[in-house]
């Protein structure tokens, strides 16, 4: 898991730089000029995008340690989280390709779905 989580930090720690404030000449101040609103949004939702796999990956560790410890109980809400993890990626027992799993259950992320009742 560790190779695409670095991966996951350059690209976080790139995209969480500030687009650039600069100003333009071409108006010469008479209307509004090229602002990076646009761009400043993209990079936004493409570093939600890579948190939300961030957050899948630890989920995925997390419910690994919880399984590797084999504690006596864990809190309610933690386990139902756990039990929801492993509907996605089973116990990680050898290495292997966790792409497709790691991206359903950023999706489950996304969606709110580890926050219901269910």
């Amino acid at each position: 898991l560790m190779k695409p989580i670095e991966s996951l930090r350059g690209e976080i720690l790139h995209l969480a730089n500030p687009v650039p404030i600069l100003p333009s000449h071409n108006a010469d101040g008479v209307e509004d000029s090229l602002t990076f609103t646009a761009l400043a949004a993209r990079k936004l939702a493409d570093l939600v995008e890579r948190l939300e796999l961030l957050v899948a990956f630890e989920l995925v560790a997390g419910a690994q340690a919880v399984d590797l410890a084999r504690p006596a109980a864990i809190g309610t809400r933690l386990e139902a989280v756990r039990q929801k993890v492993r509907r996605g990626p089973p116990f990680l027992d050898e290495d292997r390709p966790v792409a497709k799993e790691v991206t359903a259950l950023a999706a489950l992320v996304r969606s709110g779905g580890l926050e219901s009742s269910e």
